[in-house]
């Protein structure tokens, strides 16, 4: 027993020691603005790319102090965009006293987008059943069609939320309700009218700093899964990746990896530090790396550690940002138990402080040791999942993404935490 012991002391010691044997560079920047992530809980799928990009609009150019005043709360995740995927229109209920008294519309006409606040008793009574009733005596359906007397050039949808009332002690039913809403929109084009919004984000109405109406309307950063097919395709990236993909790399005594350059040379080796930390080359030109975690040493993590995401997010990004477009950034961490890769999506409002990554990692160390077994190795499923919490609660930046990339087909699929049932959710690239 004290044999034991003493081996996972020891192992609890190694663990610590290689959390930091990571990719690491020297850049930081400002404190990080942290804004809560959306979650949909409509009962349909909606645009949740359009209902994001009007948020980050929204969180922009909003008087929060002065819009919260007049209306009260967005419950942006009971966010409707009435079965569009075009990006072109949603509602989304605003909560006062617990009530739903007013619906913040938001429709986009090309690169502007103008909001709207409705205050009519159905659409109220529609939001106030989907947002204060137990989802379990919830039912809804959403139908698309063109009704009789409609325009061929319009597309109607229809959208039914039921509500029923049982018996806590019999479970019979006591009464239901039905609450609709229907929303016609024209196929032909839209004219854009040169007015400001019929009500306001800002005390002074300016409307985004224009005279046209509406606010700047800018699209999030292209699919992660389409960048990767792209990635995929390219030869000398997939060269890359099975160079380092095999046993006798994984047991050397040092890290190998690489930098993507713009420019050139697409790889350029990664120099490994005396304290087995990997480090970057001088510039700016570098959007993404790739590097091993070895199975040679005690305690280490077959996943991302803090120095990589924070490396990442400071070095990777921001470059990108610069010389190409936050598409493009990468990070990848090949190991014996999976492949994979970092991915940003947001639109580059984020900052990291100077104590963050320090902060990161003693959360990353005091859970670590938590899932370790007693002779020193991890369970990947149980890696994965913590690293997705890690993420979620810790780092906490909207559009921070991480994939999973199959070894054989290099095919990749996303890693999420489902803070619900505490699992990792997966969706696999198209």
């Amino acid at each position: 027993m004290r044999k034991n012991l003493f081996l996972r002391l020891f192992l609890l010691i190694a663990l610590s020691i290689s959390l930091y044997s990571c990719i690491h560079d020297d850049m930081s920047s400002a404190a990080d603005p942290v804004s809560k992530e959306y979650t949909n809980k409509s009962l349909w799928k909606e645009d949740e790319k359009y209902i994001r990009n009007v948020r980050k609009v929204f969180d922009q150019y909003a008087d929060k102090n002065y819009f919260s005043g007049k209306y009260g709360n967005v419950l942006w995740d009971y966010a409707l965009t009435m079965g569009t995927f075009d990006e072109s229109f949603l509602e989304v209920p605003i909560s006062r006293n617990g009530k739903i008294n007013s619906v913040l519309t938001a429709e986009r006409r090309g690169d502007r987008v103008f909001f709207k606040i409705r205050n009519e008793k159905s659409s109220n009574d529609f939001f106030d059943v989907l947002v204060s009733k137990d989802r379990s005596q919830l039912k809804g359906n959403i139908i698309s069609g063109n009704g009789d007397g409609i325009s061929s050039k319009t597309t109607c949808y229809t959208v039914t939320v039921t509500w029923t009332w049982t018996s806590e002690t019999t479970g019979e039913v006591i009464d239901s309700y039905v609450f609709t809403k229907t929303r016609c929109t024209s196929t032909d084009p839209v004219l854009t009218e040169p007015t400001t919004p019929s009500d306001c984000l800002e005390e002074d109405c300016t409307g985004g700093g224009t005279g046209g109406g509406g606010y700047p309307y800018t699209e999030t950063q292209t699919d992660p899964c389409e960048k990767m097919k792209e990635q995929n395709s390219n030869q000398a990236f997939k060269d890359k990746v099975a160079e380092m993909d095999k046993k006798d790399v994984f047991d050397k005594d040092e890290e190998t990896g690489f930098a993507a350059a713009y420019g050139t040379h697409p790889f350029e080796p990664l120099a490994n530090t005396a304290n087995d930390n990997l480090k970057f080359p001088p510039g700016n030109k570098y959007f993404g790396y790739i590097h091993t975690h070895l199975d040679s040493k005690e305690g280490v993590i077959k996943i991302f550690s803090p120095a990589d995401v924070f490396t990442f997010l400071t070095g990777c990004v921001r470059n990108a940002e610069t010389n190409g477009t936050m598409a493009d950034a990468y990070g990848m961490v090949i190991t014996s138990q999976g492949n994979y890769i970092l991915k940003y999506s947001g639109d580059g409002n984020y900052g990291i402080g100077t104590n963050t990554k320090d902060n990161w990692q003693s959360w990353y160390e005091d859970e670590y040791v938590k899932i370790m077994n007693e002779d020193g190795t991890f369970s990947q499923n149980k890696v994965e999942k913590l690293f997705t919490r890690f993420l979620v609660e810790k780092v906490k930046i909207d559009g921070l993404e991480l994939y999973k990339s199959d070894k054989t087909t290099g095919n990749t699929e996303r890693l999420e935490y489902n803070a619900t049932n505490m699992a990792v959710q997966t969706t696999t690239c198209p």
